[in-house]
């Protein structure tokens, strides 16, 4: 990772991205960045939110990714896709399967690449 001066890491997905102020891993990258380079004043914003699988995902991608325009991007989702598989044996709510699952993340890259600093291939 090549961070610059003032760059924001967006970091999104479920309850495990979104857990509460200072308990979660975001907030564990956010103070290692600020105590390793202060002097670039690397912004972190939390993107997650509990509950939400990778269908969620997708519909707030937009305003959640896309609107902010961040330099470097974590995407952390799917336990949700899964664990609604073994909620209810034979009887799931709505789960989203792994091809699905696939497919939207891979929607969702194909479309964010390039706009990031240091696209992925």
């Amino acid at each position: 990772m090549k961070l610059e001066q003032g760059d924001t890491l967006l970091m999104i997905g479920d309850s495990i991205t979104e857990a509460p102020k200072g308990e979660g891993y975001v907030s564990g990258i956010a103070s290692l960045l600020q105590a390793v380079y202060p002097q670039l004043g690397i912004r972190v914003m939390n993107k997650g939110v509990g509950g939400h699988t990778s269908r969620d995902l997708k519909h707030r991608w937009q305003q959640d990714v896309l609107d902010h325009r961040p330099e470097w991007l974590s995407i952390k989702i799917g336990i949700n896709d899964v664990w609604q598989q073994f909620d209810l044996p034979g009887k799931p709510a709505n789960p989203v399967y792994i091809d699905e699952y696939e497919s939207i993340l891979r929607e969702l890259i194909a479309g964010t690449k390039g706009q990031l600093k240091d696209s992925f291939s």
